[in-house]
Parts: C-alpha cells; sequence; structure tokens
C-alpha cells in the first residue's frame, strides 16, 4: 500500500494527467493511453475495434500532444522490470471487476498474471468511468483490449529491432519477444525494450487476440483486492486518516420534508454544529431546504454522544400524519385503478379483446415494498479543503461525479481537486448518490479543517434513497388450443415449435414511484428504472399491453441492485407460474412452449432444467420453483427448494442457479456475484421492506432489519453457459429471478399463491 495513501496523501501518477490528454513518457518504461473516439464504447465480442483510435507517445518525456474531444478509458504502465500496472478507474465492491479488467489487458499483452499489479486512479475523466447497471466490464471490455493490444505491438516492433529481425518474425510470449521458431532461444524481456517501445508510433487499429487462443480470460484467476480485504491493508473510507481532521456526524431532520429553525447550540463535546442544506431534491426533501445538521468534534464517539444531545427544532410539514405505508399502499391502490397510464413499450394485437375471449384467464395484483439498501458500510467521506485545493476520499461509484460536485461547491478548478476512491464495504447503487459527499464538504467549508463526515446506522437506514415500491395487476390468458399444443410440443422435444402462442392475451399495469422524476430526468415518457424487466420479455405473446402509472414520490428514492428488473421480476415470473397451473402445465414445459423460438434463452432454460433433476425426487412438505429473467445483457434461471414451511418462515435448502453471461471473463468472479445476488436477493425476498410513519422510516438498524445469515444459507450450485454474445453484465443478474422462484416454490409447497413481499413480516 502507498504510504502516502495510508497519510490521507496520494502519490497515484495518474493524478498528474490532464484532462484532454493522455501521457507515454518513455524514461522509465512504456505507459500508454487508450482515447475512447464514438462508437468504441464496448467490444464485448472481442472483436477488432472498427472505429478510429489515438494512441501513441509523447515526442519527449516533458510534453504531451493535444487530442480530440476524447475520453481516456484505461492505462498501461510497463516498467524497465517487466512489471504491468493497470489503472483502475472504477469502484470495486465486491463484484470483482477490478481483477476482471486487467486480465483482458493482461491476455492482450501476453503476460503472466503475477506480473501484473492494479493501482485505482484518482478521479480523471479520462481513466474513471461510472460504475453501476453491471456495465463496467461490458463496457470498458473494448477500451482495455485495445489498449494492451496496442502496447503489445509497440513492444514487439521495439523488441525486433533490438534482436535485428523484422517484427514480423516475432511474436509475444509471457513477458517477452520471441522470435517465431527459435524456441524461445532469441527473446528479450518487455522490461528491456519498454523504453524504446515508448517511442513507437502507435497502431491505430491494434489486432486483438482471437478468443480461441485466450490464456487468460476465462480463466478463473486470483482476485488481488481479496488478499487486501483478507489482511486487513484494504483502505475502505472509513479507514482515511488526515493529520488534524475533525470527526462529524448527520443527524437529520425527524421527518422527511422537516425543515430546521435556527441552528443549534453546539452540545457539550462537540465543537461545531453546522446546517446541512440539501443540494438536490429527493421526494419531499427540497433543494435548498436545510433538512440535517453535522455535529462536529475530535473523535466519531464524542460527535455521536454530542449529536444525540443535540436541541434542535424543527418544522414539520402539513398533513404530517397523514405520511405512512398504509397511505402510500392506498394511493397507489387508487391509481392502479383509475390512474393516467404510460405505454412502456408499443402495444401487440388488442390484449383487452384477447383477454374477453379467452376460456383460460388470470387476473392477479402483486405488491412490493420500499426497500434499503442496508450497506454493511455506512454512508461516509473524508474532505481535505485547503485555500486554493481540495482532495476527497470516498467510497463512491461515480468518482467524477463527486470530482464535479466539489467544483461547482467550492468553485476551485478541476485542476485543484483529487478524488480518491476507496474500497467500498456495499454499494448496491446507493452511493451512487453524493448527499454524503455534499454534507461533508459544507463541514469542512464552514470548519476549514480535514474533516470526515459519517451517517451513525440509525440515520444510514432512515435517510436512505430506497428502492421503489411497486403495485402491479397482470390480467392474462392462456387459449386451451394453444395450451394444448405448447403441452404437446414440449412434451415433443425441447426445441420443439407450436402452432400458436401459449399466451393469447398479456396485460401488465404497474404503479410506482419514478427514480428518474426525483432527478428531474422527466420527460412525459415512461421511466426505464420503473418498466425494466417488463418490457421486452422473451416470452412469445399474441397480444400484449404493458403499461406505467407514476406515483407521486414523497420517499426519497433512488437505485438498488437491479433496480426495475427486481422489480417486475417478481410479479411476471409468478405471474407465468400462475397461467401454468391454469393451463395444467409444469411450468418448465409451459416455458419451454413460450421460448420455442428464441434459442438462447430456451439454452438457458433447459440446461436449468437439467441442473436441478433433484427437483423431482423431494420429500414430503418440500417445494421447488423456477423463474427466469434477462437483465443488463445476461440470462439467468434460479430453481429452488424450500421446506419447513409456516406462516411465518420457511428454508431456502438449495439454488440451482444458470447463467448466460456471454463470455466469462473470470469464472469465480461469475460464480461469485450469482452467490452474493441470490443472497442479496433472498434478503429482500423474505423480509427486506422499510415501512413509514409519520414521514419518517420506522426501521433504524439491523435488529429489526433480518438479512440472511451464515446458518439460513442455502447450497448454491452454479452453471455458466459460454454463448459467445455480447458480454452481459453479472453483478446484478442475480437478483431478480430469486423472490420469484421462491414464491412459486412456496404455492408448489403449500397449493397458496404469496403476491406480497417480503413474504414474511421483519422480526419486532
Amino acid at each position: 500500500m502507498n504510504r502516502d495513501f495510508e497519510n490521507g496523501r496520494s502519490a497515484d501518477p495518474a493524478g498528474g494527467i490532464t484532462r484532454r490528454h493522455f501521457l507515454i513518457t518513455g524514461a522509465a518504461g512504456l505507459t500508454i493511453g487508450v482515447a475512447a473516439l464514438a462508437g468504441c464504447d464496448d467490444n464485448s465480442k472481442g472483436t477488432a475495434p472498427t472505429t478510429t483510435r489515438s494512441y501513441g507517445p509523447a515526442p519527449s518525456t516533458t510534453t504531451t500532444p493535444e487530442l480530440p474531444a476524447a475520453q481516456v478509458n484505461a492505462f498501461v504502465h510497463i516498467g524497465t522490470d517487466g512489471h504491468v500496472t493497470v489503472m483502475y478507474g472504477g469502484s470495486e465492491f465486491g463484484q470483482g471487476t477490478m481483477s476482471g479488467l486487467a486480465q483482458i489487458v493482461a491476455e492482450e499483452l501476453q503476460v503472466d498474471w503475477e506480473s501484473v499489479t492494479i493501482k485505482q486512479s484518482v478521479a480523471n475523466p479520462e481513466v474513471s468511468y461510472f460504475t453501476g447497471g453491471s456495465s463496467a466490464v461490458r463496457f470498458q471490455f473494448g477500451k482495455l483490449a485495445a489498449a494492451g493490444a496496442a502496447a503489445r505491438e509497440m513492444l514487439l516492433i521495439a523488441g525486433a529491432k533490438k534482436l535485428g529481425v523484422a517484427p514480423a518474425k516475432c511474436h509475444a510470449q509471457r513477458g517477452r519477444v520471441v522470435v517465431t521458431g527459435s524456441n524461445g532461444k532469441q527473446s528479450v524481456g518487455y522490461g528491456e525494450v519498454a523504453s524504446a517501445a515508448a517511442h513507437v508510433p502507435v497502431p491505430q487499429d491494434p489486432k486483438l487476440t482471437d478468443p480461441a487462443q485466450y490464456k487468460l480470460i476465462g480463466t478463473p484467476v486470483k482476485r488481488p483486492d481479496i488478499a487486501k480485504k483478507i489482511n486487513g491493508s484494504a483502505v475502505y473510507g472509513l479507514d482515511v486518516r488526515v493529520e488534524g481532521m475533525q470527526f462529524a456526524v448527520i443527524k437529520h431532520a425527524p421527518a422527511f420534508g422537516a425543515t430546521l429553525i435556527g441552528t443549534p447550540s453546539v452540545p457539550k463535546g462537540a465543537s461545531a454544529v453546522v446546517p446541512i442544506v440539501a443540494q438536490e431534491s429527493r421526494g419531499s426533501v427540497s433543494k435548498g431546504s436545510v433538512s440535517a445538521v453535522a455535529v462536529v468534534a475530535s473523535n466519531t464517539w464524542a460527535a455521536m454522544q454530542a449529536a444525540s444531545a443535540l436541541e434542535a427544532k424543527w418544522k414539520l410539514p402539513t398533513n404530517i400524519e397523514q405520511f405512512n405505508t398504509a397511505a402510500l399502499k392506498a394511493d397507489a391502490q387508487g391509481l392502479l385503478k383509475t390512474g393516467a397510464a404510460i405505454l412502456a413499450e408499443p402495444a401487440v394485437g388488442d390484449a383487452a379483446k384477447a383477454l374477453s375471449a379467452a376460456t383460460i384467464t388470470i387476473d392477479a395484483t402483486y405488491s412490493l415494498p420500499y426497500v434499503p439498501h442496508a450497506c454493511m458500510e455506512v454512508l461516509n467521506c473524508t474532505v481535505d479543503l485547503r485555500a486554493a485545493t481540495c482532495e476527497v476520499w470516498a467510497p463512491t461509484q461515480s468518482a467524477t461525479a463527486v470530482a464535479g460536485l466539489v467544483a461547482a461547491m467550492t468553485k476551485l478548478p478541476p485542476d485543484a481537486i483529487t478524488v480518491h476512491t476507496t474500497f467500498i464495504g456495499g454499494g448496491l447503487g446507493r452511493k451512487i448518490e453524493n448527499d454524503f459527499v455534499a454534507a461533508a464538504l459544507q463541514v469542512a467549508m464552514k470548519i476549514r479543517k480535514p474533516v470526515m463526515l459519517m451517517y451513525p446506522r440509525e440515520e444510514d437506514f432512515a435517510n436512505d434513497q430506497y428502492r421503489p415500491s411497486a403495485l402491479v395487476q397482470v390480467r392474462a390468458a392462456v387459449d386451451a388450443s394453444a395450451s394444448a399444443s405448447a403441452s404437446a410440443s414440449a412434451s415433443a422435444s425441447a426445441s420443439a415449435s407450436a402452432s400458436a402462442s401459449a399466451i393469447s392475451a398479456w396485460h401488465y399495469r404497474n404503479v410506482s414511484p419514478s427514480i428518474f422524476e426525483q432527478r428531474g430526468f422527466g420527460g412525459g415518457g415512461p421511466d426505464s428504472q420503473a418498466t425494466d424487466g417488463s418490457t421486452a420479455l422473451p416470452y412469445a405473446m399474441a397480444n400484449k399491453r404493458v403499461e406505467w402509472i407514476a406515483q407521486p414520490g414523497t420517499v426519497p428514492v433512488g437505485f438498488w441492485r437491479s433496480v426495475g428488473h427486481s422489480i417486475n421480476a417478481f410479479p411476471v415470473e409468478c405471474a407465468i407460474d400462475e397461467l401454468a397451473i391454469a393451463a395444467k402445465l409444469d411450468p418448465f414445459a409451459f416455458r419451454r412452449g413460450l421460448l420455442r423460438d428464441n434459442a438462447r434463452s430456451l439454452k438457458v432454460l433447459d440446461t436449468a432444467d437439467a441442473e436441478s433433476g433433484w427437483r423431482k425426487n423431494l420429500p414430503k412438505g418440500h417445494g421447488w420453483g423456477v423463474a427466469f429473467a434477462e437483465s443488463f445483457g445476461s440470462l439467468v434461471c434460479h430453481v429452488v427448494e424450500i421446506s419447513d414451511v409456516t406462516d411465518a418462515s420457511l428454508r431456502v435448502n438449495r439454488v440451482a442457479c444458470v447463467v448466460d453471461c456471454g463470455r466469462a471473463i473470470n469464472p469465480n468472479s461469475v460464480e461469485m456475484q450469482m452467490q452474493g445476488g441470490i443472497v442479496h436477493g433472498l434478503t429482500a425476498a423474505l423480509w427486506g421492506e422499510m415501512q413509514f410513519d409519520k414521514g419518517a422510516a420506522t426501521t433504524k438498524n439491523f435488529g429489526a432489519y433480518r438479512v440472511m445469515h451464515l446458518a439460513d444459507m442455502p447450497k448454491v450450485t452454479v452453471k455458466i453457459i459460454e454463448s459467445g454474445e455480447g458480454l452481459g453484465g453479472i453483478g446484478e443478474p442475480g437478483v431478480p429471478p430469486i423472490a420469484p422462484a421462491v414464491a412459486n416454490a412456496y404455492c408448489n409447497a403449500t397449493g397458496k399463491r404469496m403476491r406480497s413481499l417480503p413474504l414474511f413480516a421483519a422480526p419486532k
């Protein structure tokens, strides 16, 4: 670990890279940046780039060439000792992208994994990128592959010159330039020619490695962040220390929308009380309102004790008594019946007419609650604000957004701002937001000393930006003839096609708050964060209408792992099961008929069928359920087994998971993310909920918010399908299918249909 970072300062070389430039230095090795021009955001299939990119060494070690407006996405440095350093511009919170992206570079460079070091970059629009939406590897693949390939070709040219042969007679092998056919006897190490390679003109379209020749991609390499997390050397936000720093804790208003009446007196043990102005509107919290204060002291405990003793006066919103969970649900129910709906996607056929003519129908309403993020690491941020500079350390999912916020609030120029992304102890979408950064900045601007601000656990729970609630009605139909056709084709073979659609009508109506509207992104159209998972379904439907109704947002809502997909997979997959039961069809057979023209989805379903053969011989009292969902470019099917079902609980014994993410860069990471998504989704499905009373969240800590424990953990098997399709995401796709799979298993075991989440009440 860099000692300066331990002391709260960073000597990271990326900090000196100016915007609109990339740096190639030749004196101490080769550093290469990749400028991404239009059209090269994704190269997920590993094919050669089709757009022009600029690569190249600087004319000297002290000047850099001017580039067109472009964004550098990765940096690769090769030292004179042959060691490779890959700069990481994202956020690492357990998903494994820090090592996955470096694997891509190492593959193209043809170097051993042991010779690679990964360094976290400071915020830099040429290097950094937003981490969310399961986008890191699939959107950065092409840029990083091109960076590695360009560096490899430059090294080959420099190495060939040193060996006295033509570059075409050489190839790269394990960090060396080798004369082909010499059995390695004529070769030179990268480190010996790195400085010379820095002055080689950079290839505009470097040739990428044929996926059939991959050695590292697809291999379960060791993740370097894991060792740091085990031995305690990993630096999280709360580990940062800056000389002379103060500590602050936040105390919010007792209800959403309440505002401070006068700055309270500084309590005993504290050094300052700083009013916190909301920088953005969220639900009932308005931009510009003073809805919180920060209490500053010499240590965190003193600040927490002083905050508890703080005597602050708040103006409560009118009708605060009516701001509760029951009223929010009643409002949604009214909107479901009479609200103005927006089409989430173009309608197909006439669903209403088909429903009226159908012989087998369902009419089911499903409800999902507001859900907190409940990250293990509470929100925190450290700021060192000086007269002409500002340095920030934060567990953020978007370092460049933090840098922009700092510039806007402090009026400092971008080059005077340094933002360090620490390891993150759970992000889940909550740390995309910057309210905690803005609060820390305001304290630093007031006291003019370095300060770490944190949210006590109670403040973190009660002032979250929750996953939106949803109330969904599904009216669907199966024609008797289509049902028989689907049954016959399914029993004949997995690939047989039916002559007619198994679903003759599908009318889907979703009432939920809008994440985008709360952020000022509304425009009259549907909010994709609300409708994802209900549109572009893979199932064959003859008549379809999908509607969304925006519920006015009084509760602050935000991005939550898999967002709309985690909401809509529940009603969609439960309704599919209900249709199967109504049509007297096996859930697998019914889905197989619906996916008859979708070979990729069908393969995932059939593999899940094969992987869950245990379901055919379950003991009495056990049940099984299946659910399928496509999200973030990946296809996932879960089959679960449950037992010990009571009115208050059940046990999930095992989960068979099948995932097609196109290509697995690191199979271990894919497996771990599927397991993590299952655990996260099970917590939400079984117990996850936030209720509200008098404008405030009622759950304040883990004592009243149950999460999956080790003793609750089912046996999970993960089968990865390498389809060769475009890269899909991994961090989020494991979540959506688990809730409906458990609900379907509950019905299989008991004959009762559960249509509301969570399935069980939280502990009292």
